[in-house]
């Protein structure tokens, strides 16, 4: 339950764009995305090392697109670096044992041979300008529903 009202408080307060300009919110993202991971690693957690993991990867995914990292743009590093993070994650979810989900190679095949194919040219995809706004702007309201339902969880087991 604790964990459920820091998320909740947390992503409150990133939600003000006084506090979290849009050009950090991959700074942010990875941040969130260690934490939850390394949570959902030490409490052997899949969902929350899912979580964690799909959040790395689009903070990543950001942030080396912002910058044009070994010359592959945001259109290419945005599912690279998510398809990556799943990928990962299903990997860390089978290292701790904590279950044998493999629904995460699924998006992360298909998004790693979207980018393979944009990278080689093949295929005109990208994220829309709009969307990428929307994700870097609102993605804490992510965070304050993923505490609610600690919260919520927390309360039902109580009774």
């Amino acid at each position: 339950m604790l964990m459920g009202l820091v998320l909740v408080v947390g992503g409150g307060v990133l939600l003000l764009p006084k506090v979290v300009p849009i050009e950090r919110a991959p700074l942010w993202l990875l941040g969130c995305g260690v934490l939850a991971a390394v949570y959902g690693i030490f409490v052997r957690s899949a969902g929350w090392i899912e979580i964690g993991m799909a959040v790395l990867g689009v903070g990543s995914g950001m942030a080396l697109g912002d910058v044009a990292a070994a010359g592959i743009g945001k259109g290419e590093w945005l599912p690279l670096a998510l398809g990556a993070g799943l990928f990962g994650a299903w990997g860390l979810v089978r290292l701790t044992g904590s279950s044998r989900r493999w629904w995460p190679l699924v998006p992360a095949v298909i998004l790693l041979a979207l980018a393979a194919a944009r990278i080689a040219g093949k295929l005109a995809w990208r994220v829309p300008a709009p969307v990428e706004e929307v994700v870097r702007t609102w993605w804490p309201a992510g965070v304050v529903l993923a505490g609610v339902y600690l919260v919520v969880s927390a309360l039902r087991r109580r009774r």
